[in-house]
């Protein structure tokens, strides 16, 4: 099985997806490969660069919060924060005064309700202005407010240098939920901190795929450019990030290609070779 982050690794902002990555994933079901995408977008959002015919199998979107069987464009598997979270984590915002999203219901969670205590927050008003008409002002006494659907995650947003900081807070406090840490795709330096039902990421969606594709059980490729690819590539056999991911992302992977230069398809060719090469050791 392979899975693949979208943004910065398959995709490319300025150039899309390359033809020969498009070729290698074509290519796959012959060797009996399952595809999968691995992202952090919402369904919403990963559909504005993946067409219904695209081709892979499966699509893990909002970082592990749903799964869907691209195909048939069928949901089947959901996470949702509960009642009891939510109202800590609005309680926690307050405390702290962070600038957040809180997002809606899977598969529709690009709804959202944010509020925003600094002055100033480029990134945060980029992100709230980028999905216009989407997104609900909470009221300034929102502690008292209860949302009126389920909510997948929440989302801060912090500058470059405080994001170290915030991120370990967070870890901290809210142990019993996970944390997930990314790089704006907007700015690409403010600190995007993502909070999930702990069962919720990347690499638990994975595994919870492989498990229930049972006939699947084979080695694993994962291929990342972020920090919010960590756990997807500690957990999988084989781990490749591009030239541009963080240094202590490349210190523990192997490096390839930046996606503009096809490097999902470089990164399967040495995952290739080195898996032909362990069936012929004796």
């Amino acid at each position: 099985m392979i899975f693949s982050d979208l943004d910065g690794s398959l995709h490319d902002s300025q150039h899309g997806f390359h033809p020969q990555d498009l070729q290698t994933l074509q290519a796959l079901p012959q060797q009996r490969i399952l595809r999968t995408i691995a992202t952090g977008r919402s369904l919403y959002s990963a559909q504005q660069v993946l067409a219904a015919d695209f081709p892979i199998d499966y699509l893990i979107f909002s970082s592990g919060a749903g799964v869907m069987h691209w195909p048939t464009q069928s949901l089947i598997h959901k996470s949702h924060l509960s009642t009891e979270d939510i109202t800590y984590l609005l309680g926690f915002f307050s405390s702290y005064r962070l600038d957040f999203f809180l997002h809606g219901e899977v598969p529709n969670n690009h709804y959202f309700w944010c509020h925003r205590f600094s002055a100033q927050n480029d990134d945060f008003e980029a992100r709230r202005l980028l999905y216009a008409g989407l997104s609900t002002a909470l009221p300034p006494a929102f502690l008292q407010w209860q949302p009126t659907s389920l909510c997948s995650q929440a989302i801060i947003f912090v500058s470059p240098e405080a994001t170290d900081f915030y991120h370990a807070l967070l870890c901290e406090h809210l142990p019993h939920l996970s944390i997930i840490r990314s790089t704006s795709p907007l700015d690409g330096k403010s600190g995007w901190l993502e909070i999930f039902p702990a069962h919720v990421s990347k690499s638990q969606a994975a595994q919870w795929l492989r498990h229930e594709l049972e006939s699947h059980h084979g080695l694993s490729m994962a291929f990342g450019n972020d920090y919010n690819d960590t756990d997807l590539l500690a957990w999988a056999d084989k781990g490749f990030v591009v030239k541009s991911a963080p240094e202590s992302l490349k210190a523990h992977h192997t490096e390839v290609s930046d996606p503009r230069d096809a490097g999902f398809s470089e990164a399967f060719a040495h995952w290739q070779q080195s898996f032909n090469q362990a069936n012929l050791d004796p």
